[in-house]
């Protein structure tokens, strides 16, 4: 009896190449090609063509670049999930080394030899063959540990299907926590994500955003007033008209943080305290405000207010506005207005 004995092939390790500068990818190029076991499926040269390329292809492990335009590494990471094995590729940045090595992430300093490459290389076909039980950290503890203090996100990536959507900050109206995913309001549209409002929170300005109540974090410059709601409770009306509960916690961080901001005065006299104006607000955009308003204006914004009634003077905690009785524009810092009744 003959029998027939038929070897399999080893099967492959998949790799995609994600890098902005074409000199990088093909020094990753002769790195690989000298590992007989490893095979690339995909070069990328942006974070768009490697979130697109890691939904079609499905490798086993990715070289990733961290600084890139577009998207950088770790949105990217954020937008593919933590099942494919990544190694980091990066120029000198003393933070994201830092949050590599207390995250045990594997990465590879540019310049790097070949001996350097093979050392990443070993390690992670360890994770891939299950000899290594540590999975890739969550993207978003991993960008929050690589960014230096002070510095906080300027836009949100959101995976929705195949679609990548970019959210500036200065764009998002609030952040409405739902499980292990939070509800980004943008524009008119709600776009889901995969994160806890918690980390979320920690990533965003807090001269800026702010945790309101346990489910919501709002952007102050779209909060047009504040009313009581029930017992010990408020809401907070957008200037979309959109209505956001504040727990008691969350109305207490709005006095402490309205009582942290410096007085400010505008304009030619000056009032006695505690005056108050009578009549209406109005802003530029032509919204009324309550009788107890609370108005948030950014840096550098254009602020523009209809005194009705014809007052001359605006008295506020922060600030005096000479009104004369017109509309006035003055480019303002950040502060909140408060009109007293």
């Amino acid at each position: 009896m003959t029998m027939n004995i038929t070897s399999e092939t080893p099967k492959k390790i998949r790799a995609v190449l994600v890098d902005d500068e074409q000199l990088a990818r093909q020094v990753l190029r002769e790195f690989v090609a000298a590992h007989a076991d490893m095979e690339i499926v995909a070069e990328c040269s942006n974070g768009f063509e490697a979130v697109k390329a890691v939904t079609e292809q499905k490798p086993d492990l990715i070289f990733l670049d961290v600084q890139m335009p577009k998207l950088d590494g770790f949105e990217v990471l954020e937008l593919i999930g933590r099942e494919t094995a990544v190694v980091f590729v990066t120029a000198y940045d003393n933070y994201a080394i830092k949050a590599f090595e207390v995250h045990a992430v594997d990465y590879l300093l540019k310049p790097f030899s070949s001996d350097r490459f093979d050392a990443a290389l070993t390690r992670a076909k360890q994770r891939l063959s299950g000899a290594a039980t540590q999975k890739t950290p969550a993207a978003a503890d991993l960008a929050a540990s690589a960014r230096p203090p002070a510095q906080y996100l300027d836009r949100i990536a959101v995976r929705e299907g195949s679609q990548v959507s970019i959210i500036p900050v200065a764009k998002l109206d609030y952040a409405e926590a739902q499980d292990d995913y939070v509800a980004l309001a943008s524009a008119g549209k709600k776009h889901l994500k995969q994160q806890t409002i918690s980390n979320l929170e920690t990533s965003l300005d807090p001269a800026r955003f702010m945790r309101i109540h346990r489910s919501y974090i709002v952007n102050l410059e779209r909060v047009a007033k504040v009313e009581p709601y029930g017992k010990d409770t408020h809401v907070a009306v957008l200037s979309t008209g959109v209505q956001i509960p504040v727990s008691r916690a969350g109305y207490a961080r709005l006095k402490t943080f309205r009582a942290k901001l410096a007085p400010r005065s505008f304009g030619r006299k000056r009032v006695a305290a505690g005056r108050a104006p009578a009549g209406n607000l109005e802003t530029r955009a032509g919204h009324r405000l309550g009788p107890d308003p609370l108005l948030c204006c950014s840096h550098s914004t254009d602020l523009e207010i209809r005194l009705h009634h014809s007052p001359r003077f605006l008295n506020s905690d922060y600030g005096m506005f000479d009104c004369g009785g017109v509309a006035f524009r003055k480019r303002v810092m950040t502060f909140l207005l408060r009109r007293t009744a």
